[in-house]
């Protein structure tokens, strides 16, 4: 999206478009535990919607009956910057 609004002239985006897409997704960031608890948290993908943390609902409920396995929690996932010019 930077790039967009630095190199090309269009009217459909703009700074504060920009400005709250980076908010919602820094708010992202963090998934709020069972006992109401809030820790910094980067997972597979997040429902926009629900702030749910969709692979990890899916993962709990396959595994309802057994005890419940998280992952790859600790994987470096699409929001992890490797690459750099």
């Amino acid at each position: 999206m930077v790039n967009l609004l630095n190199n090309y002239d269009q009217d459909v985006e703009n700074k504060r478009n920009y400005y709250d897409l980076l908010i919602n997704y820094s708010n992202s960031q963090r998934i709020i535990l069972e006992d109401g608890s809030i820790i910094p948290w980067i997972d597979e993908n997040i429902n926009p919607y629900t702030e749910d943390w969709i692979a990890r609902t899916i993962l709990k409920k396959a595994n309802a009956d057994k005890t419940f396995n998280e992952g790859g929690k600790d994987y470096n996932h699409s929001s992890f910057n490797d690459y750099f010019k």
